[in-house]
């Protein structure tokens, strides 16, 4: 071992929230981290998740499907690893020296204390950017005061050498189906294997199973590949404000996967004495606030959803997604609740993204003739997925006739606030101008003016299904659909998040204070 690595267990920390600082120089490693995050015993590993391996060996640098994040010293190098879904990124800041890795953005700000930049409109387009290079941005940058950056790491394992170098890698690819059987029997091996880690009885916290279900093909599917592994659990939405409020349900189509059903409302945040909205601003183009109803139902849980599937399961998409590239995407709603997910305490998994690197030969399984039978036609038209649902005993007409897209909104509009939500971002947004150079502001506010006009009048705001290229990854938004469209006054949630939220991670100083005996 050449890493000196110490442990604060911090109790003021979000409970799935970790946070490092490798200091090269010396080769110590201090980690501070929440209550429910598992350390191996030798000191040597530290994980919030579940992987397609044994817990005891904490190997999950090593695996093909990794469920949260961790962090693992192994051949005298740190194995920094984020989820192999796209769903949980790690965040890394290089300064002064040191590295700091956090699952939290506000947090490895925190740490490197560096902060954003006031002004900058983009940092919603910058994440989606990267989502759409897929495996091929494994080491994004932003912008941050000072001229820092801060690096996101989508599905990556970034390890850090002795000398302070930090190299970027994929995950193993995996076994590589044959055809569909072969396929849904890797997805069903996969996720019964994280099923079996997540409740290993080593575990301080042993992690179930619980699904969430609609009346659309994801997640549809991805709760029959959950149903097959052992879980017995899901949750579904309702909507209040619809004539028709149970038209996306999934309580059906749980019943006929012989699953318990818990509905909730998809607005009930609205109705919060406080603002909810901050813990879901990753991406506010598709923020997930509607899942804080679901609260009490997902702490120490393996939550299986299905946000990948519309690309994975649509045939004519799916061949195009060299290295889980997705140049058409125009939103990235799987990572907006991240801070909720490390307050509350769970993990999400997506089936549809396990076998997603072998995508040729995945769109080859999906438009073979033996496939026909599945195939409604129409542009809502995904075989894969049908086949999976109603060969796990979903009826046809319950599931894939329209889709509805319950689980999210859109801060883009202040009926899409709570009152509350929206009367703090409308006093964040008056206090920064207050507190801020205007003519920065003014700055920026011109530059956005001309790129809005560029995206939205100029360009065609369509999806274009094109194979990514080194020119598309260069100009993503000019040869491809902008983002979700999001005019100026809504672009800076992104900095309201960490305003609201920056209290729930302490300075370091404060952190190392509180050092435990545990050390490695």
């Amino acid at each position: 071992m050449i890493y000196q690595i110490s442990y604060n267990a911090v109790s003021a920390l979000p409970r799935f929230a970790w946070g490092a600082v490798i200091r090269p120089k010396d080769n110590t490693v201090t980690v501070n981290h929440g209550s429910g995050v598992e350390r191996s015993a030798d000191g040597l590993a530290l994980v919030e998740g579940a992987w397609d391996g044994d817990f005891s060996d904490f190997d999950f640098h090593l695996c093909t499907t990794l469920s949260g994040t961790g962090m693992r010293e192994a051949d005298g190098e740190l194995h920094f690893c984020s989820s192999t879904d796209r769903v949980a990124p790690l965040f890394s800041v290089s300064k002064d020296d040191n590295i700091y890795f956090s699952n939290s953005i506000i947090y490895a700000l925190s740490l490197s204390q560096t902060r954003y930049i006031p002004h900058y409109p983009y940092y919603h387009h910058d994440i989606l950017a990267m989502i759409r290079e897929g495996f091929y941005c494994l080491s994004g940058k932003i912008p941050l005061m000072g001229g820092n950056q801060l690096h996101v790491h989508f599905s990556c394992i970034s390890s850090v050498l002795p000398s302070g170098e930090i190299r970027h890698r994929t995950f193993a690819e995996g076994e590589r189906p044959t055809s569909f059987e072969s396929y849904r029997e890797i997805l069903h091996r996969t996720v019964t294997k994280v099923f079996e880690n997540g409740l290993d009885p080593a575990r301080a916290y042993p992690l179930r199973s619980i699904a969430t279900i609609s009346t659309g093909y994801d997640s549809s599917a991805t709760a029959a590949i959950a149903s097959a592994a052992g879980c017995t659990e899901a949750v579904t939405f309702y909507d209040s404000k619809s004539a028709t409020p149970y038209a996306d349900s999934g309580k059906k189509n749980a019943a006929s996967l012989g699953m318990s059903c818990m509905e909730f409302d998809r607005w009930a945040f609205m109705k919060s004495q406080h603002a909810v909205e901050p813990e879901f601003c990753f991406m506010a183009g598709t923020c997930s606030a509607p899942f804080s109803a679901m609260e009490d139902m997902l702490s120490d849980r393996i939550v299986i959803c299905g946000h990948y599937g519309g690309d994975i399961w649509t045939n004519e998409h799916v061949a195009l997604m060299d290295q889980l590239s997705s140049p058409w995407s125009r939103s990235c709603a799987g990572t907006s609740h991240s801070e909720f997910r490390l307050r509350v305490g769970y993990i999400s998994l997506d089936p549809s993204v396990i076998a997603g690197r072998h995508n040729l030969k995945l769109a080859e399984i999906f438009s073979a003739d033996d496939m026909a039978t599945w195939s409604v036609g129409g542009k809502y038209d995904r075989p894969a997925a049908r086949r999976i649902a109603e060969e796990a005993g979903i009826p046809r007409e319950q599931f894939g006739t329209k889709k509805q897209m319950t689980s999210h909104t859109g801060l883009k509009k202040e009926e899409f606030f709570s009152e509350i939500g929206h009367a703090r971002y409308s006093m964040f947004l008056k206090k920064s101008v207050a507190t801020n150079s205007k003519l920065a502001w003014l700055f920026w506010r011109l530059h956005f003016a001309v790129a809005y006009f560029i995206h939205y009048k100029l360009t065609s705001s369509r999806k274009k299904l094109h194979k990514s290229t080194p020119l598309r990854r260069r100009f993503p938004y000019l040869l491809n659909a902008a983002p979700l469209r999001i005019t100026w006054k809504y672009l800076f949630t992104f900095q309201w998040a960490f305003e609201e939220l920056k209290d729930r991670y302490q300075s370091p100083a404060q952190s190392l204070n509180q050092r435990d005996d545990g050390t490695g």
